[in-house]
């Protein structure tokens, strides 16, 4: 996906899930806060801005795997 560097006032959270019913449980698998990730399966590509980000997840060994991301701002 697209990050804009200029969003530091925002907390991006990736989550996956094995599931997309109502009991899905969602985990963290990524953080950029401040504009820096947390873990680092996250790697950006590009300068300034947008940049591009790739998550990876050491998870997805099923035959289902969905992603999606949060987007908090204190």
């Amino acid at each position: 996906f697209n990050r804009n560097t200029n969003a530091t006032d925002v907390t991006m959270i990736v989550e996956a899930s094995s599931s997309l019913g109502q009991d899905a449980v969602w985990v963290g698998i990524a953080t950029n806060a401040l504009g820096v990730w947390s873990p680092p399966p996250a790697s950006e590509t590009g300068v300034g801005t947008p940049v591009v980000v790739i998550v990876n997840d050491s998870m997805a060994s099923g035959t289902n795997r969905f992603m999606r991301m949060r987007v908090t701002q204190p």
